[in-house]
């Protein structure tokens, strides 16, 4: 990887990941129909949350669901069978995601409403991805696998799963991982928020007020200033 270590500062807006794989001994040439086929999966630490309709509607929760997920291919996945993709967890439609005990009386339907409305805004956070795009053969036995982290990730340890198929069998995989940490405030602020969520909202308020505050009387002194010397 390009890095086993991506440090969240005060004004983070984001970083890009790079991965690198060599197929040894290759068995099938990559310009053939039946070459290879790379899947790499970034799963990162996982959390607990709930999403329901506006108002008083309907609720699902959903426990120890990938905070972030992205599955990078240099093809479609329909070239691996879905038996494979399904065991492996390859895709959003193939997670198993833990429900918590639903509102009572939650329909069927309204459970998968519920589900499909998670994952879409999974998607719109760019937290959760799928890209057929996301690998490339540089050479007929190595690949890049290039993807982002966008500001909202979450801290901790990403896992980082990578598949090789021929002829829509699995015949190598192997493991790696980095982290995303808070350094600096943001460590502190992120700390906080974690034990004490309305007193670091009140506390990040109260920095960002003084902070404007503070550039106004500035400006104003400035201003004042100059008005003096103009007088003068």
């Amino acid at each position: 990887m390009s890095n086993h270590r991506f440090t969240k500062s005060w004004g983070f807006t984001g970083d890009q990941i790079f991965l690198f794989g060599v197929i040894e001994n290759p068995t099938q040439p990559t310009t053939t129909p039946e070459s290879p086929t790379a899947i790499v999966v970034i799963q990162g630490p996982n959390e607990q949350t709930s999403i329901r309709r506006r108002g008083a509607g309907p609720w699902i929760g959903f426990i120890d669901v990938p905070g972030y997920y992205h599955v990078l291919s240099d093809k479609p996945l329909d070239h691996v069978p879905q038996s494979v993709l399904i065991e492996q967890q390859l895709g959003v439609r193939y997670l198993r995601l833990r429900i918590t005990e639903p509102q009572v009386g939650l329909s069927g339907p309204q459970r998968a409403e519920l589900t499909d409305a998670f994952l879409r805004h999974k998607f719109e956070q760019r937290v959760y991805l799928e890209s057929d795009t996301g690998i490339t053969f540089l050479t007929p036995n190595l690949f890049r696998a290039s993807t982002f982290l966008p500001a909202n990730s979450p801290s901790g340890t990403y896992d980082v799963s990578i598949f090789l198929f021929e002829n829509g069998k699995l015949v190598r995989s192997t493991e790696t991982a980095f982290e995303v940490v808070h350094i600096g405030m943001a460590a502190f602020f992120h700390s906080l928020a974690a034990k004490q969520p309305y007193f670091s909202g009140l506390l990040l308020f109260s920095v960002i007020f003084g902070s404007v505050l503070g550039i106004a009387r500035l400006s104003t002194g400035e201003s004042l200033n100059l008005l003096r010397g103009i007088r003068r």
